[in-house]
């Protein structure tokens, strides 16, 4: 099932996706922002956010940071 998973790849099906989209990445990803504009080229209603300490768990890892991102997102 994990290989099925990772070997699926879902970049032309998120054009579907019509409502607003958050994406929450840890604070590596900003180095890689080329390739993850890439991969989410389809997704019109991204909005990309990019943790200052968060590293994989960027809700445990930046408990504030995450609670605030996703109450802005609800609010907006």
């Amino acid at each position: 099932m994990y290989c099925d998973f990772s070997n699926t790849d879902l970049r032309d099906k998120i054009a579907a996706i019509k409502c607003p989209s958050l994406i929450l990445l840890e604070s590596y990803f900003v180095n890689l922002k080329p390739a993850i504009d890439a991969q989410y080229k389809n997704l019109k209603t991204g909005n990309f956010q990019y943790a200052n300490k968060g590293l994989h768990f960027i809700m445990y890892d930046d408990k504030v940071w995450y609670l605030s991102q996703i109450n802005n997102f609800i609010k907006s």
